[in-house]
């Protein structure tokens, strides 16, 4: 579950970390088995990680296929690949998707910003993953009963509840937005098709 931030809210600088989200830990040693919580944490990485970067590269590839067409995705033309390459990889997600929302809006028409506004979502999950860390949020840091602990990750906007269905609510985001690319993608190898058989 997603949630506004507060704006006192200062989440931890360690993955596991204990906080009431207000900088304060926990006096003594937790009652709480922190080998369950690094395997949830490193889970849920591994989980969404790859779906991230199977983004990214969706989105390089509409890039590549609007600005050097289909031949460039080829392995033919070893110089020109390694050129594409070098370019897209010192590109950041955001500014990715801000080069690939002009031919989005092209392609889509009246539902271009719905793909874009989920890009960008996709993009603060794969930016909150890689710099943020993984913690558990407790309110009431006297009482450390187990059952009462979040797993939670926080951007500077939002504060996430890390359970089975914002897991799953991740995934389907992550998958939408490969599906909106990939037929963007067929769409580019269409027209190119179309103004190569004219």
């Amino acid at each position: 579950m997603r949630r506004i931030r507060a704006a006192d809210f200062e989440p931890p600088l360690h993955d596991g970390s204990i906080t009431d989200g207000r900088a304060r830990q926990p006096a003594g040693p937790p009652r709480l088995r922190l080998d369950n919580t690094a395997f949830r944490i490193r889970q849920t990485r591994a989980m969404l990680l790859p779906l991230c970067v199977e983004v990214l590269g969706a989105i390089d590839r509409v890039v590549i296929l609007d600005e050097y067409g289909a031949s460039a995705l080829g392995q033919r033309d070893i110089a020109l690949r390694q050129r594409i390459d070098s370019i897209l990889s010192d590109v950041s997600p955001t500014d990715k998707i801000e080069r690939v929302r002009p031919i989005l809006r092209h392609l889509y028409r009246k539902h271009a910003e719905m793909v874009i506004y989920r890009l960008f979502e996709a993009s603060r999950l794969f930016h909150a993953l890689i710099t943020r860390p993984i913690f558990l949020l407790k309110s009431d840091l006297e009482d450390l009963d187990e059952e009462d602990f979040e797993l939670c990750i926080a951007d500077e906007q939002f504060v996430w509840s890390i359970d089975e269905e914002q897991l799953d609510e991740w995934q389907r985001l992550l998958s939408r937005c490969r599906q909106d690319l990939e037929a963007a993608s067929a769409m580019l190898l269409g027209e190119a098709a179309s103004v190569g058989g004219v």
